[in-house]
């Protein structure tokens, strides 16, 4: 009941044991040839993904040859073999200074043990360490589930869900590349959700442990893979048509929604079309033979008409073979549906038949 940092009471090294001194005596020096210890086990951190011991340190210590340090351990510091490992080490004097302490290397474990060493040598003391208001601290993540909608406009500018069109979730790491967290496909109502996550991040190097939450985004992607078949709509280099949300930096646990549209009028709304006419023939061929029709890919890119092959071929077509390997949409024909479908047709007759043209 001596020299607190709040309150009343404040932790001295040279108290306890059959002689104990009472500090406030007019001669509060800690002893000569100390070596002891407040013990505090154990805790568990098998559910953690960060830990920490905050307290207030008042200190008069010799400063060549005395100090106090913070220990840790797997094992009870009471016995004697056991392995500890120092955290951190003070001499020297000060005032009261709040120090913070993490011990992340040791979550996981469900039995650890903490301890206030004190060690002195054999001449010269003074008041010594005191040590207040400790508090030890464990964080345990929550989890985040990631839903939302796609929807773009269509050939008669209604607009309408974006079906089964891929949808990654990332981790945004600035300064590093994203994490892939997971995927899934949009419903027929463009409706998608991820499973539930870890709200951590892994890569975040932030001693607080509020900032290392997710940094969340979804990428929508115009490819679409039911096992059977797959189906994508890429660039002439092979590259899909995507588009990104905004970012829930920090986000919050618990459900974390997302919305978004591709832009009316833009060319991206052009992939979306195709993209959906590869899902109409594949569902009409489905439903009136039972069984997949195959994959399908179609390039296509706004305001090129024109596809390379050997010669410039300015118009739609099916090639089954290199560099093509599909079907080439000339952009003049991306809103004439009869035209996509009739070279979608060629392609699944491939699939099935290994051939494209029909000769009676």
């Amino acid at each position: 009941e001596y020299r607190a940092h709040t309150d009343s009471w404040a932790a001295w090294p040279a108290r306890r044991g059959a002689d104990g001194l009472d500090p406030v005596t007019p001669d509060d020096h800690y002893f000569n040839t100390m070596d002891t210890r407040r013990i505090y086990g154990p805790f568990d951190l098998s559910d953690a993904v960060m830990a920490d011991a905050d307290f207030w340190l008042w200190r008069e210590i010799e400063t060549c040859c005395d100090y106090v340090v913070l220990e840790i351990s797997h094992d009870d510091i009471s016995l004697d073999g056991v392995a500890v490992q120092e955290l951190a080490r003070w001499t020297g004097s000060s005032g009261w200074e709040f120090k913070d302490v993490y011990f992340n290397d040791y979550v996981g474990d469900n039995s650890v043990w903490l301890a206030w060493r004190f060690v002195s040598d054999s001449s010269v003391t003074y008041d010594g360490p005191w040590v207040d208001d400790v508090r030890i601290r464990k964080f345990v993540p929550g989890e985040v589930t990631a839903s939302g909608t796609f929807h773009y406009y269509d050939r008669q500018d209604s607009y309408v869900p974006a079906r089964f069109t891929s949808a990654l979730l990332y981790d945004a790491d600035p300064g590093g590349v994203d994490d892939l967290l997971a995927s899934t496909t949009t419903d027929g109502n463009g409706f998608f959700q991820f499973p539930p996550l870890l709200n951590w991040d892994s890569d975040d190097s932030s001693q607080d442990p509020f900032a290392r939450r997710l940094d969340l985004y979804v990428v929508w992607e115009t490819d679409s893979n039911d096992g059977p078949s797959r189906r994508k709509v890429t660039s002439l280099l092979g590259t899909l048509s995507q588009w990104g949300s905004g970012v829930h930096t920090n986000a919050s646990d618990g459900a974390v929604a997302f919305a978004n549209y591709v832009e009316n009028g833009s060319g991206g709304e052009r992939a979306m079309w195709l993209f959906d006419d590869l899902h109409r023939a594949k569902d009409y061929v489905v439903a009136t033979t039972g069984s997949s029709p195959g994959t399908a890919e179609v390039r296509w890119e706004y305001n090129v008409n024109c596809f390379f092959f050997n010669v410039q071929i300015c118009n739609s077509g099916f090639w089954p073979a290199p560099p093509l390997n599909g079907i080439f949409i000339s952009n003049q024909h991306v809103g004439a549906r009869a035209v996509v479908l009739h070279e979608i047709s060629h392609l699944y007759m491939y699939n099935a038949m290994g051939q494209w043209f029909w000769q009676a």
